[in-house]
């Protein structure tokens, strides 16, 4: 597929989300995400789901699909993974800000509130 490139979306705030279809908190984030890309639109918000799935990756479009995704969903790279210091533990999210600096890394679903105070404080 297509190489994403963080710089290609400077001045936007970036969520860069590894998750995993089988993953329970991963499946609670979903609806979470689509609203907040819904509420601060593709100009202001990139939201990145990196799938860490492994096997059989039809499972993921077809759950994009099922979910209703409105946002861009990879599959990772061992290079990928290893630029955020290896992922240890799903969902792991990294908030970068318009500028391509890391503001703030996350494991686990802090909740939705967590995550629209930082959009907040960024814009």
């Amino acid at each position: 597929g297509d190489e994403v490139r963080l710089s290609d979306y400077r001045g936007k705030i970036v969520f860069v989300n590894f998750w995993a279809t089988w993953c329970g908190p991963c499946r609670q984030e979903v609806p979470v995400f689509i609203e907040l890309q819904e509420k601060f639109g593709k100009d202001k918000l990139v939201i990145l789901g990196i799938s860490v799935d492994r096997g059989d990756l039809s499972v993921v479009p077809k759950f994009s699909e099922q979910f209703g995704i409105n946002y861009e969903v990879l599959y990772h790279s061992p290079q990928v993974v290893a630029a955020y210091g290896g992922i240890n533990s799903i969902p792991t999210t990294f908030i970068i800000d318009g500028d391509g600096n890391i503001r703030d890394g996350r494991m686990g679903y802090p909740g939705k509130a967590y995550f629209e105070n930082v959009i907040k404080s960024l814009l």
